[in-house]
Formats: structure tokens, C-alpha cells, sequence
């Protein structure tokens, strides 16, 4: 009598095999484009400028800001701002450079 197996056992067999480890991976991150991080004009440099002096610890904020060759949307909580020393702004947990934003929005933010 054949050796009797389980369905999973026997589904094994027909699983795809991965013959290099970890290139699949590498084939998907040489696929992504690369931005390159956008020039504001002064105005727009003046007005951004304007309303991250507006930015209060606590309030909910959405931002846009460059990160890792890409543009990231975040929208949270600001748990904290430096502006004079680190030039940063923490959402929630995310530290983020003041000189990377090109956009920010907000309930007491002036448009």
C-alpha cells in the first residue's frame, strides 16, 4: 500500500520554489522610481515659512514632506516642534526636518 499522506503534505509539492532567496525583493525595490525633491519658489518658501510658525504642539496637522527619495503624506498629531535649535517636528513618533516639508494643512492654519 502507498504511503499515505496528509493534504497538506501533499500540497507541499506544488508550493513555488524560491531558487534565489531574496531576489524577488531586490527585482521590486529596483523597480521604484526615484523623485527628485522639489525647489519652492520664495513665495511659496514665505508662506510655508508663515504657517509652521502656526504649528502648536497638540494640534492635528497633515504635511507632505520628502523622505528617502520619495514624497511621504502624513497626517497626526504634533507631539513636538523645535524650531530654533534641531529644526524638526515630531508626529506622533515620526521626526521629521522642517527643511524636507513642501506642504502643510491644518484646522488653525491659515491658507
Amino acid at each position: 500500500m502507498p504511503n499515505k499522506r496528509s493534504r497538506a503534505e501533499r500540497a507541499q509539492i506544488f508550493l513555488p520554489f524560491d531558487s534565489l532567496r531574496g531576489f524577488t525583493s531586490y527585482i521590486l525595490n529596483k523597480e521604484k522610481s526615484i523623485v527628485v525633491p522639489k525647489e519652492l519658489m520664495s513665495d511659496a518658501c514665505d508662506v510655508l515659512n508663515r504657517k509652521i510658525y502656526q504649528v502648536k504642539v497638540g494640534k492635528m496637522i497633515q504635511i507632505i514632506y520628502y523622505h528617502q527619495q520619495n514624497y511621504v503624506k502624513l497626517e497626526g498629531m504634533v507631539s513636538m516642534i523645535d524650531l530654533e535649535y534641531s529644526h524638526t517636528l515630531k508626529i506622533v513618533d515620526q521626526l521629521i526636518d522642517i527643511s524636507t516639508i513642501i506642504e502643510i494643512k491644518g484646522e488653525e492654519i491659515d491658507e
